[in-house]
């Protein structure tokens, strides 16, 4: 009879042990802020400004993840669509976008009023359809709390853009926490009390 509840005392207390080691090592990380609002594009041009030619400035579907941002009309044009970030700490940021487009005059990613002169990257253009590319600049360091992200396209043709990213370069998550289980005694027969 001891046996078995003693049988029945270590089943309780390993299946405890393994639900407490899977709740603190299931956990998954959290990941780094992203600071863009709507970058996605499901919203429409929700949080979003343009300047310039503003009709070749509009979301549509097939984006690379739901909708997507394309700048694009039936002559040439120039457009700006841009978001300003505030209550950034100050510190080192990237920012980046997935696109995809015909050959283009200009087409680049911006970061600026950050504090310090403005940074772009030129889009590797053309980009065959479906072949989404991501276009990252690093180093942005904000000194003034705030960051102008956004997109340029002076051109004839058209470009896409989705999944605009703005993430502090010191938010990256740590390593996913395990429970590591300790030894304790055996319980024996002799020293183990249920109840």
């Amino acid at each position: 009879m001891r046996s078995r509840t003693v049988k029945k005392a270590l089943f309780i207390v390993a299946f405890f042990v393994a639900a407490i080691s899977l709740a603190v090592a299931g956990k998954p990380p959290s990941g780094p802020t992203i600071y863009v609002v709507n970058g996605d594009f499901e919203s429409g041009m929700n949080s979003w400004s343009s300047a310039g030619d503003t009709a070749a400035d509009f979301t549509e579907s097939s984006g690379r993840t739901g909708d997507r941002l394309t700048h694009w009309a039936a002559s040439s044009f120039q457009v700006y669509t841009y978001q300003v970030i505030t209550g950034l700490s100050n510190g080192t940021y990237s920012l980046s976008v997935w696109a995809v487009g015909d050959a283009a005059t200009t087409s680049y990613l911006y970061a600026k009023n950050f504090g310090s002169s403005e940074l772009n990257a030129n889009l590797p253009l053309p980009i065959t359809w479906g072949n989404w590319t991501k276009v990252t600049i690093n180093g942005i360091v904000v000194s003034n709390g705030q960051c102008e992200v956004g997109v340029y396209t002076d051109s004839a043709n058209y470009v896409s853009f989705d999944d605009f990213e703005l993430i502090e370069d010191d938010s990256t998550p740590g390593p996913t926490p395990t429970a590591t289980p300790t030894q304790g005694p055996t319980p024996s027969p002799g020293n183990l009390q249920i109840g």
